[in-house]
């Protein structure tokens, strides 16, 4: 059944879901061994009526990465969840947005942590450009 234009949204259930199926269940290192699975959760919030949907890039900057050893992989594992988002979304027949999803660096901000303002920006923009 399709859903009517005013039904369609990316609201909060749809946002829980994805943090749930693809934020946590498959982190943004896992685009290569588990694209489809990422393409599938992808295509199931737009066959539910989402207009936007998110990467499983949530986590994908340096720092983060660095935890699995994957810091110099920034931009590949960001452009490849990309295009894995892009495809689910191309094959909608109507337009769907893709959000790249920026998340935390697991490091806390200065002065309660170590992690300072400028590079917190520079991670960030990394990742963003990567997006």
């Amino acid at each position: 059944m399709e859903a009517k234009d005013s039904q369609r949204s990316n609201d909060g259930t749809a946002a829980v879901a994805v943090i749930v199926l693809v934020l946590v269940l498959l982190p943004v290192f896992y685009v290569g061994s588990l694209g489809p699975a990422v393409w599938l959760t992808s295509r199931g919030f737009i066959d539910a009526g989402s207009d936007i949907i998110l990467t499983n890039t949530f986590g994908g900057n340096r720092l983060r990465l660095a935890l699995h050893n994957l810091d110099g992989r920034v931009a590949e594992l960001n452009a490849a969840a990309v295009a894995i988002a892009r495809a689910a979304a191309d094959h909608a027949g109507r337009p769907v947005a893709v959000a790249g999803s920026i998340g935390p660096t697991g490091e806390l901000f200065a002065p309660l942590g170590t992690l300072s303002y400028e590079k917190g920006v520079e991670v960030f923009a990394e990742q963003s450009q990567a997006l």
